[in-house]
C-alpha cells in the first residue's frame, strides 16, 4: 500500500512514516502526501498536508522543518539546477515556489484542488492535476501560460506525477493503486 515511489524511497500513508531502503526514519510526519529528492545532495523533501509543512530529511536521516504555513500541501517537486521547491497547495489552488533559503512566492494561482505536480527540468514547464475524483492534467510554462493536457480524459484520485529521468515520459500514480503513463 505505498502511495509514492521515487528512486528507491517509499511513502506509506497507512503507516505515516518515511521509508528509506526499508528503514524507518525515527520520527513520524503527519499525513505525508508528497515526496521529492534533491538530486544534488540526496536530501528528501516531504509535504505534510495535515501540518501544512515541508520537512527535510538529510541523507543521514536527520529530519527538520524546512517550511511552514502552507495550506494543505500535496504534490512537491524540485528544480534540479536551483534547488527551488514547487509545492501544490490543494486548499488554495496555487503552486508555491520556495527557494533553498526559505523564501516563498506564488508561482501560479487560480486552480482548483491541485494534488500532484511535476517539473520538467529541460523546459521548466510544470505539470499538475486539478480536481480529485475526476482530475484533469494541466501544464504551466515558465511564461505563466496554463494549458489543459488531458483533453476530456479524467483521472481518478491522482497522488503523484513524476518524469522519467532524461525523457518526456510523465508517470501518474492514482489513488486506486493503478498508474498511468503519459507521453507529453
Amino acid at each position: 500500500d505505498y502511495d509514492f515511489i521515487d528512486q528507491g524511497y517509499l511513502l506509506n500513508q497507512n503507516d505515516p512514516k518515511l521509508i528509506i531502503d526499508e528503514t524507518f526514519v525515527s520520527e513520524e510526519i503527519d499525513r505525508p502526501t508528497g515526496l521529492a529528492r534533491d538530486p544534488t545532495n540526496g536530501d528528501l523533501y516531504i509535504s505534510s498536508t495535515e501540518e501544512g509543512k515541508i520537512f527535510k530529511v538529510t541523507s543521514d536521516g536527520i529530519k527538520s522543518e524546512f517550511y511552514t504555513g502552507l495550506s494543505e500541501p500535496w504534490g512537491i517537486d524540485i528544480d534540479s539546477s536551483t534547488g527551488d521547491i514547487f509545492v501544490a497547495e490543494k486548499a488554495t489552488g496555487k503552486i508555491t515556489k520556495i527557494t533553498q533559503s526559505g523564501v516563498a512566492s506564488t508561482y501560479a494561482t487560480g486552480q482548483t484542488l491541485i494534488t500532484a505536480i511535476a517539473r520538467h527540468d529541460t523546459t521548466g514547464t510544470i505539470y499538475f492535476t486539478t480536481g480529485y475524483a475526476n482530475a484533469d492534467l494541466k501544464k504551466i510554462t515558465t511564461n505563466g501560460i496554463v494549458t489543459q493536457i488531458s483533453s476530456g480524459i479524467t483521472f481518478t484520485r491522482p497522488k503523484s506525477l513524476r518524469f522519467r529521468e532524461n525523457t518526456i515520459d510523465l508517470y501518474m500514480a492514482l489513488g486506486d493503486v493503478q498508474s498511468s503513463s503519459i507521453n507529453v
